[in-house]
């Protein structure tokens, strides 16, 4: 059986998921590379650190040498040195990667030295590969480095990504077990395909109960080990991965943050403070959608994690209460089902969208049915049906 993170990989940069502003950011660095100087890609397992120079050498007709951390050493650095001076017969170039750096053994002291000499020496672009750009052992080459990071992909990207998957593979799926399985991910699109695979194996279907096979329910995160950090950390940056480590979604938090802050920050100071935080999160929450933007998603999560910066009384042990507007949801759950049901039931007889059938021919629609059974026997409405629109 063949693995879909290897039969969907990407063979263009074009197909790479999320990442648009990190692959232009490269694609410049390395169209203007000068000798002397090394990129640093960093960011979390899964987002394209490695694949995205991989398939730009391959674009660019250049050879590209991947250097694994099992590979390293002084003695094969200074090889690849030595090997980096020359021209390649078959491409216009090469193209040097070093991936997990942070795998770097101690055992020899050296390597570090001589991926230095590498990158001074080597008459070819040299790429380094990190999930932490703050390593103390990168020290010595920063001065010759650009960094360029890449975020976490959002759920919205992963979700597109698994959709087109199923598709391929003629798969019904629930949208609803797309998202959380994206969300399950944490970002990792690699970890998203093959969660996917598993929970897909022996099915044509896919629905939110088929997820228990990759432990769904095991990962599931309590909202007060979330909100806990939040609030009495004083850290932005506990606060931040709290926030990024937990199974919810930040906008989702966003309201539990919002219906307990009165709880917890207690003077007038405090709570002006939070508010004025928490709108100009949700000022970014709302671009994020308008303008497709999801680095702003991670400036309101960074927002959002600073409210402790600024609560100085001391609070004990508080409740959360969960937030108004999702209880309201939840109660009108049932209710909103079947509206949509009429919308769409209403749209394909009118040929008009959902919304255009909720907004503007509902309310004329609720006074022309009453006593016309004719009418809502053609648009094929039920009992339950009817009784949303009296």
């Amino acid at each position: 059986m063949q693995l879909w993170i290897e039969k969907y990989k990407p063979t263009k940069l074009e197909e790479i998921s999320g990442q648009n502003k990190g692959v232009e950011q490269i694609v410049k660095w390395l169209d203007s590379w000068k000798p002397g100087k090394t990129l640093l890609i960093c960011g979390p397992t899964g987002t394209g650190k490695s694949l995205i120079p991989e398939i730009l050498a391959k674009e660019k007709g250049l050879q590209f040498l991947h250097v694994n951390v099992d590979d390293v050493s002084t003695q094969f650095i200074t090889e690849i040195t030595n090997s980096s001076k020359s021209k390649s017969f078959f491409h216009k170039g090469k193209l040097i990667l070093i991936d997990e750096v942070e795998g770097f053994s101690g055992r020899d002291r050296g390597v570090m030295s001589a991926v230095l000499e590498l990158i001074k020496q080597a008459n070819c672009p040299v790429i380094l590969i990190s999930a932490d750009p703050y390593l103390q052992k990168l020290s010595s080459i920063k001065e010759y480095c650009e960094t360029i990071k890449l975020d976490k992909l959002a759920v919205p990207s992963i979700v597109k990504k698994l959709k087109e998957i199923c598709k391929k593979e003629n798969i019904e799926v629930d949208e609803d077990a797309l998202k959380n399985l994206a969300k399950f991910s944490g970002g990792d699109l690699r970890s998203a395909i093959s969660d996917l695979q598993i929970a897909c194996t022996g099915r044509k279907t896919l629905t939110q109960q088929d997820l228990e096979v990759i432990g769904f329910r095991e990962r599931e995160q309590n909202i007060f080990t979330i909100l806990q950090p939040i609030f009495h950390s004083r850290s932005v940056n506990v606060g931040r991965n709290s926030l990024m480590k937990s199974e919810k979604d930040s906008d989702e938090v966003f309201w539990w943050i919002e219906n307990n802050i009165l709880q917890e920050l207690k003077t007038a100071e405090e709570i002006i403070a939070g508010y004025d935080l928490l709108s100009h999160a949700d000022i970014l929450r709302n671009r994020t959608m308008k303008q497709q933007n999801w680095r702003f998603k991670g400036l309101a999560a960074d927002l959002m994690a600073s409210i402790s910066v600024f609560k100085t009384s001391h609070t004990g042990f508080v409740m959360y209460r969960p937030p108004q507007r999702l209880m309201q949801l939840g109660r009108t759950k049932g209710s909103r089902a079947l509206m949509k049901s009429v919308c769409e039931k209403i749209g394909k007889k009118t040929h008009c969208s959902q919304r255009k059938v909720k907004n503007t021919h509902l309310p004329y629609l609720k006074v022309i049915l009453k006593g016309n059974p004719e009418i809502t026997e053609q648009l094929g409405l039920e009992k339950e049906e009817l009784k949303i629109l009296n």
